[in-house]
């Protein structure tokens, strides 16, 4: 809160004496006139003279400069489908490798944590077992918070697991009451995260499911809420600025979900909020004026797309906005201090190299504005807003670069970068 300034001036105060009435005293030749002993005016002390207010040093100008990237550390394990989570004391914790073709034991590379600090990556504190198709929030206490996903053996996990930044290492916390695998999270604004629908696999069986549970830190126990209209695994999910969560596309076993739900923290109840044409690799973000933004995907043929919609909280509509200057899936994005999406990377069509676009989407207008290209191209990464109003951009691969012995192998980057916004 501003205080209020106040200003005190300097209160001067004249004291009038007066002399006996038709009476005066006779002033000796040369002296020095005094009336009833007051010294003269010439001998009075003067009024002490008020200190000027300082005068105020105006803000330094920043300095104008365009976009750029920056070198952010390299990864001491490369990784292609990550987790990336902005923690609440500036730091960043990756964990999560989906990629099966890595050397070593399956999903190795799933457990291994490092924490980013100062532009360098730090191993921490690993996963007690391997594990993949999970969700992974960040929470109001500094802690990490993983939960879900798939063993070695194919079967859908229960369990959480909550990093520590005191101690560096992962401990357990209460079971959710369903096991899933691909399901979507959100944070909400009173501490707690919601972990939404996913699958349940128990190889060869796959359950689709519409469940969704609220998580409390303060417990640490999970609790039912609302269910999904539409059973789906592996949407996108925003908390909105009302609080309120979005949740859009995914996939059931007959195919792409083209459609969107709100769930409401008051009643736990889900409503349909209307069709989405975008499904499968499009980005999602929730917008500063309470809305959000779905952007990017891929087709039936697995091209990319650069159709764009925004979603009215008001209303709870979807309307088409500006498309995108590049079309491609897999992208990643994350919201600036001043309100503009960053999207970045990403696909153009199936058995395609990665891109290095970048693009800047501006809620004010609705148009799309080309911003400096990554040094180096690359998809399906993770992008989080850090403290310094910066992005860092972690994980990902180089997509289908012939030849390699298959395509589903793709080359995973080490690499981590920084998105540092122009200055105006």
């Amino acid at each position: 809160m501003r205080s209020q300034g106040r200003f005190f001036g300097t209160l001067v105060v004249v004291a009038v004496l007066a002399t006996g009435c038709g009476s005066t005293t006779p002033t000796p030749s040369g002296a020095a006139a005094t009336i009833a002993g007051t010294p003269s005016a010439a001998a009075a002390t003067a009024s002490p003279t008020p200190t000027p207010a300082p005068t105020a040093t105006p803000a330094p100008t920043p300095t104008p400069s365009p976009a750029s990237w920056v070198a952010a550390g390299s990864l001491s394990a490369s990784r292609g489908s990550t987790r990336l989570i902005a923690l609440t004391d500036g730091r960043a914790l990756i964990v999560g490798d989906d990629n099966f073709c890595a050397p070593g034991p399956a999903w190795d590379t799933s457990m291994a944590t490092e924490v980013w600090e100062a532009n360098k990556w730090a191993v921490t504190g690993s996963l007690n077992s391997a594990r993949d198709d999970f969700t992974a929030q960040s929470l109001a206490s500094g802690q990490a918070f993983v939960v879900g996903g798939t063993n070695g053996d194919g079967i859908s996990f229960s369990s959480p697991k909550i990093w520590d930044p005191k101690t560096g290492t992962w401990i357990d916390s209460g079971l959710m009451a369903t096991a899933r695998s691909f399901p979507a999270s959100a944070p909400l604004n009173d501490g707690r995260v919601i972990v939404i629908g996913g699958e349940y696999r128990n190889d060869p069986t796959d359950t689709y499911l519409a469940t969704a549970e609220v998580f409390s830190p303060t417990t640490g126990k999970f609790a039912k809420t609302g269910s999904l209209k539409v059973a789906r695994r592996a949407a996108i999910a925003v908390t909105l600025a009302d609080g309120r969560v979005l949740v859009a596309g995914g996939d059931t076993a007959k195919g792409a979900v083209a459609d969107s739900e709100i769930w409401d923290p008051t009643s736990g109840a889900w409503t349909a909020v209307g069709a989405t044409p975008i499904w499968g690799g499009s980005i999602m973000v929730a917008l500063v004026d309470g809305g959000a933004l779905l952007a990017g995907g891929q087709d039936a043929a697995f091209k990319g797309i650069a159709t764009a919609y925004r979603f009215d909280p008001k209303t709870s509509k979807w309307a088409p906005t500006g498309k995108m200057l590049t079309a491609a899936y897999d992208r990643t994005a994350a919201v600036l201090p001043n309100g503009k999406v960053l999207v970045a990377g990403g696909l153009p069509a199936i058995s395609k190299p990665a891109i290095a676009a970048a693009e800047l989407f501006d809620p004010a207008t609705g148009i799309w504005t080309a911003t400096v290209p990554m040094p180096s191209a690359r998809e399906q990464s993770r992008a989080v807003l850090l403290q310094d109003g910066s992005i860092l951009v972690a994980g990902g691969d180089g997509g289908y670069i012939p030849p390699v012995s298959t395509p589903w192998c793709p080359k995973e980057i080490k690499e981590t970068l920084r998105y540092i916004p122009a200055i105006p």
